[in-house]
C-alpha cells in the first residue's frame, strides 16, 4: 500500500510527501489513498490555519506511479476522477484541497510521474 513519508510544516507551506503502490491493477486501491491523502491534508491545513491564523501553501511531491489521464492524477489535479475511468465502488467526490501540477503549468506534463530505468509496465 501507499506510505506516508512526511508531513512537515513551515508556516507558510505544508510539505507531504507520499508514495503509492506500483501495481495498476490496484487502481481503486490507489484512488481510495489519494482521496484520503487529499482529505487528511485538508484537515492539517485546517488546523494549522486556525491555530496560528495563516493559511499555508501545500506541496504534495511523492511516486504517484500515475500517468497524465489515470484517476489518481486526474483526481489530485483536478479533484474528480474521470468518470469513464472511475470505478463502480468509488462514488465521485471532488478534492477537498486544490492541486495543480507544477510540470503542467510551467514546462507541460510528461509522460510519467516517476521514472525506473529498465522498468516497463502496461498503464
Amino acid at each position: 500500500m501507499g506510505t506516508w513519508v512526511c508531513l512537515t510544516l513551515v508556516l507558510e507551506f505544508i510539505n507531504c510527501i507520499y508514495f503509492f503502490p506500483r501495481d495498476p491493477d490496484w487502481a481503486d486501491v490507489k484512488l481510495a489513498q489519494a482521496k484520503y491523502l487529499l482529505s487528511r491534508i485538508a484537515k492539517f491545513k485546517t488546523l494549522i490555519s486556525d491555530r496560528y491564523e495563516c493559511i499555508p501553501e501545500v506541496i504534495l511531491a511523492g511516486d504517484f506511479n500515475s500517468t497524465p489521464g489515470d484517476m489518481v492524477y486526474q483526481y489530485l489535479v483536478s479533484g474528480n476522477p474521470s468518470s469513464n475511468l472511475t470505478p463502480d465502488c468509488l462514488e465521485e467526490s471532488p478534492s477537498p484541497i486544490p492541486l495543480c501540477s507544477v510540470y503542467a503549468s510551467t514546462r507541460g506534463e510528461p509522460p510519467f510521474t516517476n521514472y525506473t530505468p529498465g522498468l516497463h509496465w502496461n498503464t
